[in-house]
């Protein structure tokens, strides 16, 4: 959800306001990397909001951020060598934490909260799926 929602509208206000003069693109990528990790891992993290996994750290984290503005910006500038960028990171990021990738693993916190306040379950055990009814 934070991904689809909340990034998209973070990345067009980076851009909106980026500058024209190198040094100042350097020190306004640089802010809006600051400002990332540190919600990140002040609001989120040290709340237990979001968890660590599979040998990632904050560090990672700003190699995103990193990553995420100085592409969203290039995107503009050279589409294609960015999009091929974009997936030899992605392969190079699979293969340095080897995530598992079951169904499980993308529900997220939020998803399995929510799941395990739900008053009413739709499912009962052991049911049995009557075709016609």
């Amino acid at each position: 959800m934070y991904i689809f929602f909340i990034m998209p509208h973070v990345i067009l206000l980076y851009l909106s306001e980026f500058p024209s003069r190198l040094y100042n693109q350097f020190i306004h990528i640089v802010k809006w990397i600051a400002i990332s990790a540190s919600i990140e891992f002040f609001l989120f993290h040290k709340k237990q909001l979001i968890t660590f996994h599979h040998r990632w750290m904050i560090f990672w984290s700003i190699c995103v951020y990193i990553k995420m503005y100085l592409f969203s910006y290039l995107l503009t500038k050279k589409p294609l060598m960015i999009i091929n960028a974009s997936i030899a990171s992605v392969i190079c990021i699979l293969l340095i934490f080897k995530p598992p990738l079951s169904k499980g693993f993308y529900e997220g916190p939020l998803l399995k909260w929510m799941k395990s306040v739900t008053p009413y379950r739709t499912r009962r055990k052991n049911a049995l799926l009557k075709v016609g009814d």
